[in-house]
């Protein structure tokens, strides 16, 4: 009986143990049974053992059924020395995939050693340095190469047009800029930091490819959140300096006239006849070329250093048709000039420009716009043009009337309006150099009669609705700006509107109207009477006038809080402009009880603008 017993209970303990022996194959992370494997990155291979899969810019290594990963290693076979770069502690972290991936943006690795239990490691690698583990709160610091245009491991790439726009992915950060092509070129640095806080998050590289060689800018945004502006004039030679500018200062950019597209540096429009190129903020103009060499000097049409000749707007008359001397350009300057230039042969020559207005071609052209507003038509002529001659083309019976010719260049007519009065009658008025008004009267079908000088008919103008103040630059259309899609904020300088530093008032603000005396329109708020040699403007109760202009220029604004006007008085003495301005009677607001008492009779505040025989000077 007792050996019985005996042998059952070895019979026991032999089945547990095989029963404990072997494991749930489905239990997550036991694997005894795998065969360890040893990982040579080195070897690019597939065989028994796994699969090797190569990519772009990395190797796949994926374990076959039965074997796991226990290290990955990266050394020669004929070497003695083994760099061992991840090595599996027990066989419940055997890895099943190993991804190398190797960079070109300036010799850097990383590789992801996935494990049975789901977890994964990473380690990176720098050239000439060892393979660290990644930490997740710390980022690793990399170059960024201008060659490499597209998303990799490390970083993405989002592109517009020729814009790039560079992010580095979680756990990178930019400590560089290079341009490297390959391991047997020399890598040349751009921009590097000094710190961890002179890092970037983001670089944005555009490169503008309308000019030969390439002109391009890189916007490096910092972690400390300051920003670096990088240019260079020739992006093709790998070996051109890029230069660092101030982030306020514009930026002078170079185009050709054959461009018709917009580009990142500015807008590219029709206006009728004429091509215009209008600045982005934070460029200028400062050259011209007629086709996309920079580089060839029968190519160039205008440069400047200068940077009071620098330019925002250049327009040029497009060739149409047939039309050969159809390339005549004219170039707005920042300092107010324009330079006219004209194709001569086979080159660009200045000239003074002047021409004749038939009133009845209602059309833009080079030389001048036309533009209607209200019915009322005017002829402003572009940049430095003026009329020498205008006149109204006869037919084939009857000669041409000509309504004024200069006999020298101070007799020049700078502005032309045609005004209705009434249903049947309208006013020709030129406006020469001098600020001289020249007015033909024509009623029905009479000709047209030159009225007599008339000290008051300037207000006459200005009461319907003539605006004297046109500008002569081209501008697009409302509804062209207003579709145009909003492009990235690289490099755009916001341009804030000049903010006029009023006294602060405890008078409602809708009680107070700003008064343009060169805007005589009856508006909101109160009335214009007319005088002889003056005009009046009457703030009706309640509002008062906040300040007085003319245009963008501020005449009078108050020194002291609620000192606000209720007249003013614009009137010619002499040949000299002024205002005067009134007060009110009473504080009919009530709001400076502690003010001392005031004398009622009108306080005067004279402003002068003293008219003069120079060229382009306004009233």
């Amino acid at each position: 009986m007792y050996i019985w017993n005996v042998f059952k209970t070895l019979i026991y303990l032999l089945f547990c143990s095989k029963k404990f022996s072997y494991s749930d194959p489905n239990e997550k992370g036991v694997s005894t049974e795998l065969i360890p494997i040893e990982l040579n990155l080195r070897k690019s291979l597939s065989n028994d053992k796994y699969e090797c899969q190569k990519t772009d810019k990395g190797i796949i290594y994926t374990v076959k059924n039965g074997y796991g990963f226990s290290s990955v290693s990266s050394f020669n076979p004929e070497c003695k020395f083994v760099s061992c770069i991840w090595k599996a502690s027990n066989s419940f972290e055997y890895a099943s995939k190993v991804i190398l991936v190797s960079s070109d943006i300036g010799g850097l690795y990383k590789i992801f050693i996935h494990l049975f239990n789901g977890a994964r490691n990473v380690y990176f690698k720098k050239i000439y340095s060892p393979w660290q583990r990644m930490d997740v709160n710390r980022n690793v610091r990399i170059p960024l190469n201008l060659y490499i245009a597209h998303s990799t491991y490390f970083y993405n790439v989002a592109k517009d047009k020729e814009l790039k726009i560079f992010t580095p992915k979680t756990g990178f950060i930019f400590d560089s800029v290079i341009k490297w092509i390959n391991s047997a070129d020399t890598r040349w640095i751009v921009w590097k930091a000094g710190n961890i806080n002179e890092c970037s998050n983001k670089i944005e590289y555009y490169v503008d490819k309308t000019l030969e060689p390439n002109f391009g800018i890189l916007m490096i945004y910092l972690l400390n959140g300051e920003k670096i502006k990088l240019i260079n004039d020739n992006v093709n030679y790998i070996g051109n300096k890029w230069i660092s500018v101030d982030l306020n200062v514009d930026i002078p950019v170079q185009i050709s006239i054959k461009t018709t597209n917009d580009s990142f540096f500015y807008y590219n429009y029709l206006s009728g006849p004429l091509r215009v190129f209008d600045a982005k903020p934070g460029f200028v103009f400062n050259g011209l070329f007629k086709w996309y060499d920079r580089y060839k000097q029968n190519d160039i049409i205008w440069q400047t250093l200068i940077k009071e000749k620098f330019s925002r707007q250049v327009i040029v008359e497009r060739i149409v048709g047939f039309k050969i001397h159809s390339n005549n350009i004219i170039i707005f300057h920042l300092d107010g000039t324009s330079t006219h230039l004209t194709q001569v042969d086979d080159g660009w020559s200045p000239f003074e420009p002047s021409t004749e207005l038939d009133i009845d071609y209602k059309w833009t052209t080079i030389a001048y716009q036309y533009i209607k507003v209200q019915n009322i038509e005017y002829f402003i002529p572009n940049g430095s043009f003026l009329f020498k001659e205008v006149f109204k083309k006869g037919s084939s019976c009857t000669p041409d009337f000509i309504f004024w010719k200069a006999k020298n260049k101070w007799e020049y007519v700078k502005k032309v309006f045609i005004v209705p009065i009434g249903k049947k009658e309208k006013i020709l008025v030129l406006l020469l150099l001098t600020n001289r008004l020249i007015l033909f009267l024509k009623s029905d079908d009479s000709k047209w009669i030159q009225r007599p000088k008339d000290e008051n008919a300037i207000y006459q103008l200005l009461s319907l609705g003539v605006d004297f103040n046109i500008p002569k630059r081209i501008s697009k259309p409302i509804e062209e700006e207003q579709c145009r899609p909003l492009k990235h904020g690289m490099f755009n300088s916001k341009v804030s509107e000049p903010e006029f530093p009023f006294p602060k008032s405890v008078i409602e603000p809708e009680k107070l109207i700003a008064l343009d005396i060169s805007k005589m329109h009856r508006l909101k708020g109160y009335d214009i009477f007319y005088g002889e040699n003056k005009v009046i403007f009457t703030a009706r109760e309640p509002y008062l006038f906040s300040y007085v202009s003319n245009g963008s220029e501020i005449l009078w604004r108050p020194k002291f809080i609620d000192e606000y006007p209720d007249k003013v008085i614009y009137k010619v003495v002499g040949g000299n402009h002024k205002i005067k301005v009134y007060f009110p009677d009473e504080n009919r607001f009530n709001t400076t009880k502690n003010k001392p008492l005031m004398n009622f009779n009108p306080s005067e505040v004279e402003v002068s603008v003293v008219k003069t025989n120079k060229p382009d000077t306004e009233v």
